[in-house]
């Protein structure tokens, strides 16, 4: 009688390793140890080249990258952050790879976005001029406490000043005063990757869409809003001249908090994470509405009942959005809500609405006030040490000078010498240092 033979899939072998993975990893791993040796196929000057001399000190293995990747590969882990994770939560996964710890995300795929600027010396920056300004408007409206001297201070001052164009009026570091303006963005070391003056006659002549001036009485308005209009220019800018960086991960303060900046970010530049708080600004405090499964709002008390909608509504400076009114309106002489428990105070109903990109803005790639988006966007704040490395160790702000062309030389020498760092730290093996030379000269 012929022997029967059962031929073993490939599809079985992998259900049997997935399930010995989930029911017993030690044993997994120890049946791996035992018959499988990545370093016999690693071949030499791979290996040489991972821990050439004149690179970084390796904390983890060559060998527990690669094992780590092959078995991401094998059990069709979806993401590097997920694969992550699991050597967070799994101890035998960690020790079969050779990590004493977790690896990080890579930092140099982070690309980080601020501004800021070199006050320069001239009459506006002298704190007499406004607090004389303030002083009177105070004792003007001393009988009005509902008017913001402050705010209509600012609002009276110049845009520039008067003898010299380039100092521009901003708000930084808390006060506003004239300056010429620069945005920087670094990647998640802190290395300086690109430097731009938004005021700059020649960046303003490539990108003439870009708003100029004040918009409001309100300081803080005005920085918010320069900072999210130049945001799209100096990336376009950037990855011209960096055509083969890609970078997974854009990090910004709650100033980008815009649904267009969203879909550029993701859908334009390719990132495939945008951490950006809300804006308070941009924040409803009323309850929040509902969402039915066709994404219609929704009554905030009575989620069966879909909102009505009310056309598209277009403002200059603002994303076109969708509106929609309380369920409960009927029009009489006008628009009037019937609702006996009122959502809202305003006379004609509760009213939302809904844009492009919405999804982006609350799902931006990453689970907001999730631990990995915690944990990412305090590496927001390099950038902001480098824009102080770069005016306090580097001494580009309290220079004597009113002049743009001097300014902009002062700051790019600044970023040359932070590069030229970043470029002799590499060679001695001292990546510590990619920030300051200062600890190893002392």
């Amino acid at each position: 009688m012929a022997a029967k033979y059962h031929q073993i899939a490939l599809c079985d072998i992998f259900s049997d390793c997935q399930n010995k993975l989930i029911d017993d990893s030690p044993s997994f791993f120890t049946l791996l140890s035992d018959h499988f040796d990545l370093t016999e196929f690693i071949p030499h000057e791979f290996y040489s080249a991972f821990y050439c001399s004149l690179g970084r000190n390796r904390m983890y293995p060559l060998h527990g990258f690669l094992t780590a990747f092959i078995l991401q590969k094998i059990f069709s882990i979806p993401s590097g952050s997920l694969l992550l994770l699991l050597l967070h939560f799994c101890r035998e996964l960690r020790d079969f790879c050779g990590f004493s710890k977790v690896p990080d995300a890579s930092l140099a795929q982070i690309l980080t976005f601020d501004t800021s600027g070199i006050e320069l010396y001239v009459t506006e920056n002298n704190p007499k001029t406004l607090h004389s300004l303030i002083k009177k408007r105070k004792a003007y409206y001393k009988d009005m406490p509902d008017v913001n001297p402050y705010k209509m201070a600012y609002g009276l001052m110049p845009s520039q000043a008067a003898f010299c164009p380039d100092a521009k009026q901003i708000y930084i570091n808390g006060h506003f005063c004239y300056a010429d303006k620069f945005a920087i963005l670094t990647n998640g070391l802190g290395i300086v990757r690109h430097i731009a003056f938004i005021d700059d006659e020649v960046f303003k002549s490539s990108h003439p869409d870009l708003p100029v001036g004040k918009k409001t009485d309100s300081p803080e308005e005005d920085k918010s809003v320069g900072d999210a209009s130049s945001l799209t220019p100096v990336l376009k800018d950037f990855f011209a001249l960096h055509p083969d960086f890609h970078p997974d991960t854009f990090l910004g303060d709650s100033a980008f908090d815009s649904a267009d900046l969203y879909g550029t970010l993701m859908n334009d530049f390719h990132f495939s994470k945008a951490l950006i708080p809300y804006n308070p600004r941009n924040e409803s405090t009323l309850k929040e509405v509902g969402y039915n499964a066709y994404g219609y709002p929704t009554c905030p008390n009575d989620s069966s009942l879909d909102m009505k909608y009310c056309g598209v509504t277009k403002e200059k400076g603002r994303t076109d959005r969708i509106k929609w009114l309380c369920p409960k309106m009927h029009f009489h002489k006008g628009w009037i809500c019937d609702c006996e428990v009122p959502c809202s105070t305003a006379k004609n109903g509760r009213a939302t609405y809904t844009y492009e990109n919405m999804d982006l803005r609350m799902f931006p790639g990453i689970q907001r006030d999730s631990n990995e988006w915690n944990d990412t966007y305090k590496i927001r704040t390099i950038v902001e040490r480098a824009i102080s490395h770069f005016k306090i160790n580097m001494c580009t702000t309290g220079r004597k000078t009113r002049n743009h062309t001097t300014t902009k030389a002062d700051v790019f020498f600044a970023g040359i010498a932070s590069q030229l760092t970043v470029i002799v730290t590499y060679a001695m093996d001292c990546p510590q240092y990619i920030r300051s030379l200062k600890p190893l000269i002392v």
